[in-house]
């Protein structure tokens, strides 16, 4: 049984709170680092597509890959 079903949705979004401020910490971190814009486009495009795939991985697994707009609000 997944996170998804049967339980409300509340803790979904809590979950999705939870995910998306542990993506931010070490983009925050890193970004306050001295760096060239080389590193700086490669750090984003890279991290930007890191963060869509744990997105839609740990949708699957808490959510059963169900989309609502709460999804993107709570991320």
């Amino acid at each position: 049984m997944t996170l998804g079903e049967g339980v409300q949705q509340f803790y979904v979004f809590c979950a999705f709170v939870a995910l998306g401020t542990l993506i931010a910490l070490p983009y925050l971190f890193v970004m306050g680092l001295p760096k060239n814009k080389l590193f700086s486009l490669l750090w984003d495009v890279l991290y930007g597509l890191a963060t869509v795939f744990a997105l839609w991985k740990f949708n699957l697994a808490v959510n059963n890959g169900e989309f609502r707009l709460f999804v993107f609000a709570a991320f």
